[in-house]
């Protein structure tokens, strides 16, 4: 699903994918914080202000290089009893971003639904910031564009990490399709 309004200029988009994870929730839950990530994701090396140890919690505050900016995100969700995960994270003067994770069990495996909504701070945030399209960092678009589809690569996390599970999509009927570049 994928959305993108505008409001006085700014440019707001929404996109959401799904996945089916191999392994119990219990297992996939922490694959999804910011410090376990780093066992499945090779370029995921968030520095931690608070707590200044790495921990996942919420409330954690922590920077992550994007590009040639770096971004300040912050823990604004984890809740396991709802299974719920949500991440803000700002990139000064180009785009705010709202990460949202909901998990369930599917059998003896996770499902998995991510949401992104950005938003832009600046009218032509990709062309005045050098962060066009081609800009893995930051995902931004100009005004006249919409922002294109970013996505972490949760559905590559490798079979160690998830206790030799793999990953796989989610079936179409289940699903809603992920469109656009990843």
């Amino acid at each position: 699903m994928s959305a993108a309004m505008s409001h006085r200029g700014a440019v707001h988009t929404r996109e959401q994918f799904e996945f089916i994870a191999d392994a119990p929730l219990d297992v996939a839950w922490p694959l999804f914080g910011a410090d376990a990530e780093r066992a499945w994701a090779p370029d995921w090396d968030p520095a931690f202000i608070w707590p200044a140890t790495a921990t996942d919690e919420e409330g954690m505050v922590f920077k992550v290089v994007q590009g040639d900016r770096t971004a300040v995100w912050v823990n604004t969700g984890l809740d396991r009893l709802a299974n719920r995960i949500q991440y803000v994270y700002v990139i000064p003067d180009l785009v705010v971003t709202v990460i949202t994770l909901r998990l369930r069990r599917s059998g003896p495996a996770t499902h998995v639904v991510v949401t992104y909504e950005r938003t832009a701070l600046a009218d032509a945030a990709g062309e005045a910031n050098g962060c066009a399209r081609q800009n893995s960092g930051s995902g931004m678009g100009t005004a006249n564009q919409p922002l294109p589809p970013r996505r972490r690569p949760w559905p590559m996390i490798p079979r160690a990490a998830a206790h030799g599970q793999p990953i796989r999509p989610c079936p179409p009927t289940r699903c809603r399709a992920f469109r656009g570049p990843s």
